[in-house]
């Protein structure tokens, strides 16, 4: 008889290329920004991976276009290399849930690029896909957790 695995037990040994999902976009290197925003907003998604010779070399997210484009006034002719950020922190397939979640925070990440031992992007690991991973896995765990009590020390009002 097979029992089924915690929460725990899963964090410790589902590898990402099982839960990753392909990458929605990934350009080259040379892509104008338009071009990439163009992209993420048909596929909604908050992340582009960039490559170069099919290796990964950047990701241009949407905090680069608030932070970086928007705010600066950047023409979207300008090319994604000069805005993405270079070199992204990357995890393995073979990477565990709970580690990957560990990078997330710890990162302060909201999408991190899978990649296989020639830096080929294999997929994209981002928050809600792991929350929805899990909640998919354990729905009773998840939606039968009990409320958050909240308190308050200061009095509002009159």
């Amino acid at each position: 008889m097979q029992t089924k695995k915690t929460v725990e037990e899963l964090l410790k040994t589902i590898e990402l290329w099982r839960v990753a999902n392909p990458p929605k976009v990934v350009v080259q290197k040379g892509t104008k920004i338009s071009k990439c925003i163009q992209m993420m907003k048909e596929k909604r998604t908050g992340a582009c991976l960039v490559v170069e010779n099919e290796k990964l070399c950047g990701i241009f997210t949407e905090r680069d276009v608030l932070k970086k484009i928007h705010q600066q006034k950047v023409s979207l002719s300008e090319l994604v290399e000069n805005y993405m950020t270079p070199n992204p922190k990357t995890l393995p397939g073979n990477t565990t849930l709970g580690k990957a979640i560990h990078d997330l925070v710890q990162g302060s990440f909201r999408h991190l690029p899978v990649v296989n031992n020639e830096n080929k992007p294999i997929g994209m690991i981002f928050v809600r896909g792991i929350v929805d991973y899990i909640a998919e896995h354990f729905p009773n765990e998840v939606y039968n957790l009990p409320p958050k009590i909240q308190t308050f020390t200061n009095q509002e009002g009159a």
